[in-house]
This record gives structure tokens, C-alpha cells and sequence, in this order.
């Protein structure tokens, strides 16, 4: 697929030779040949953004700082039709020259599956991306799938509660895993906060704010942004992973910080009685598992812990939330959870 995509007469043919030579080398690269090529609902799960597209000017650009990246060309893409996010108009993507390269020929609409790694967004080589005159059956497909929630497979993500949760550490990684939003302004990392390099968890925009009511520590917790950039949420657990999980709901205002709102008080009041436990008092867990209807909803688990204490321990259900009217709009059994969301879950709910 990489080859056929090779424009003639540009000077980085050889550099691409000679970095698939290495990857095959070195398995560090951060780009490396296809070992594998995606199901389309695999892709379509794990894509940022799928859009029809036109890269209208293109720029050589060095690796990045810390070496993740090699040197590649920035492009930035008018985007002519959204099949799935809500992109701005242009975008810009990264085409790092080497066996993962994925150049675009300027003036030339495209379909593409936009993905984020590292902070760039970039489209694979390895998936269903290509010309849109070639692509009439992947743009069939895409639609189809688009509205068949429930078949859409889960992507291999960070997620615990939600598929596409993100975990913003380096937690058993070699590279630093931050959750970037999808406008790529923001960005809640660990570790930057004062003192550096301690644990706190921080959004990172005009401003560096510590989210001062989260617990958790790496590896339990993780992060959900909404498609707009404007809101995020982090489901974290207080003791690991049997202990208190709950969702902490933010938006961001003009400045880039961070302001709390209280979700759990619209849930905890419907799930009172669920926990059949004996002794002390009973708590539910909570966790986000997906932004619907392009961010105005939010899809929030709750689950009964794993205590002995507990006759119905791992029993689910699930709430559909208006974030714009901040009501609960519709209360979900596990059965109908399992079988309609089943794409957007994490492997804690599957």
C-alpha cells in the first residue's frame, strides 16, 4: 500500500529505503512497515477523525524534540465532508519520512482515517486511507458503520471503563502517553505540575492548573475528552483496582482551566439501592464510558464493587446524561449496555 502511494521525483524516496531498513532493525522506530493491517471497524473505532479531504500545502518540518519522531512533512488538509468527529476546517497532519510515511498529493481529495499519536495527528499507511476517487466501497462502509454503534469493535486503547479512554502517563510505556484534545490545544499530562515530576495530574493549556479533587494514581485512571475540546472527564479509582472508582467531570473555560462540575450528584441519588451489600455502607462505583450525540451526552457506568459483602458484586447499569440540561435522560440495563454500546465500553465493562 506504501509503495503505489510514492510521489516520483521527490528527494525522500531513498530515506524511506533506508528507514525501512532500519525499522526492520530496530524495533523502537516510531513508525514502522505494516505487521498488520486493521479491520475497517477497528479503524473506524480508533480514528479521531474520518473525513473527505484536500492538503492544499505541504512543508518539511525537523523530528521532533525528544526524538519520537523523525523529520517529515507537516500538510494542511482542507477538510471537504466530515465522516466521523468534528474537526475544524483545515487540519494538519504529519507525515514522518520513513516506512510509516503516508504523503499526500497536493489538490487531490482524499479519504483519511486521522489518528493522534504523540500530539500529531496522522494518517496510517497500514488502513483503508486513500484516494477518494478509489474509495466509493470504504465510503459505503464507513456510513454503514457509522450508524451501527453496536457492531463497532473495540480499539486497542489505554481504556478501563471506556474504549477510548486515554491514560495520561508512561505507566509500563517506554514514550510518555499524554491526552491530548482532539483541537490539540490541551492536554492533561502528570508530572508538570510543581513540583516536576511528582504525580499530580494537570491540564495544560495557556496554563498549567492542578486537578486538585483526583486521587488516583497511574495505572487507574483515565481520560475522556468530548469531541469539541470544551469539556473532559477522568474516571479514577482511590485504591487501585478493587477500590473507589468515580468520574470527575470538567469544562474548560476562555483561559484554559479547568472548572468542576458535579456529576456524581445526578447519579448517586438513582443507584442508592443498588449495591445489595451487607455491613458497612454500600458505595457504586462510576466511570464515563462514551460522549454521544457529538458531546451534548455523556454515557456514565455505575457498577456494584467486587466485595464478598456485596450478593449482586459486578452488577451494571448505565445512564445516558444531557450535559447541556445536566438531567439524567435515560437509565440503561447492563443487557441493553452490552448489547448497544458494546463498541464504546473498556475491557472493565465487557
Amino acid at each position: 500500500m506504501l509503495l503505489r502511494r510514492i510521489i516520483p521525483g521527490r528527494t525522500y524516496v531513498a530515506a524511506i529505503l533506508v528507514s525501512t531498513l532500519m525499522g526492520a532493525l530496530s524495533p523502537d522506530a516510531a513508525q514502522a512497515a505494516c505487521l498488520e493491517f486493521p479491520s475497517l471497524p477497528q479503524q473506524y473505532t480508533t480514528a479521531l477523525y474520518i473525513i473527505t479531504g484536500t492538503a492544499v500545502s505541504e512543508k518539511y518540518i525537523e523530528g521532533s524534540p525528544d526524538d519520537y519522531f523523525m523529520p517529515g512533512d507537516e500538510l494542511k488538509v482542507h477538510v471537504d465532508k466530515v465522516l466521523k468527529g468534528s474537526p475544524p476546517p483545515y487540519l494538519t497532519l504529519f507525515s514522518e519520512r520513513s516506512s510509516g510515511m503516508f504523503p499526500l498529493d497536493l489538490s487531490v481529495p482524499y479519504v483519511l482515517f486521522i489518528e493522534q499519536e504523540h500530539g500529531r495527528l496522522m494518517v496510517s499507511n497500514c488502513g483503508d486511507s486513500d484516494y477518494l476517487s478509489k474509495s466509493k466501497n470504504i465510503l459505503a462502509a464507513v456510513q454503514r458503520i457509522s450508524h451501527l454503534p453496536q457492531n463497532v469493535e473495540a480499539p486497542a486503547h489505554d481504556g478501563i471503563w471506556a474504549a477510548a479512554g486515554q491514560m495520561p502517563n508512561d505507566y509500563g510505556n517506554a514514550q510518555r502517553k499524554d491526552a491530548w484534545s482532539p483541537d490539540h490545544k490541551l492536554v492533561v499530562q502528570e508530572g508538570v505540575y510543581p513540583p516536576k515530576g511528582s504525580d499530580a495530574l494537570a491540564l495544560v493549556g495557556k496554563h498549567a492548573t492542578l486537578l486538585q479533587d483526583i486521587l488516583a494514581l497511574s495505572p487507574f485512571l483515565e481520560v475522556l475528552w468530548a469531541p469539541d475540546s470544551k469539556s473532559f472527564v477522568v474516571n479514577g479509582s482511590d485504591g487501585g483496582q478493587v477500590g473507589k472508582w468515580g468520574v470527575h467531570f470538567y469544562t474548560v473555560d476562555d483561559e484554559d482551566r479547568p472548572v468542576a462540575r458535579d456529576l456524581a450528584n445526578l447519579i448517586v441519588p438513582l443507584v442508592r439501592d443498588f449495591p445489595q451489600c451487607d455491613g458497612d455502607a454500600p458505595y457504586t462505583n462510576l466511570g464515563a464510558v462514551a460522549w454521544l450525540n457529538d458531546g451534548k451526552e455523556l454515557l456514565v457506568a455505575a457498577e456494584v464493587p467486587g466485595h464478598s459483602p456485596c450478593r449482586n458484586m459486578g452488577a451494571v447499569k448505565a445512564f445516558r446524561i444531557s450535559v447541556t440540561s445536566w438531567k439524567v435522560i435515560e437509565q440503561i440495563s447492563a443487557a441493553k449496555l452490552r448489547r448497544d454500546w458494546a463498541g464504546v465500553l473498556g475491557p472493565r465493562l465487557q
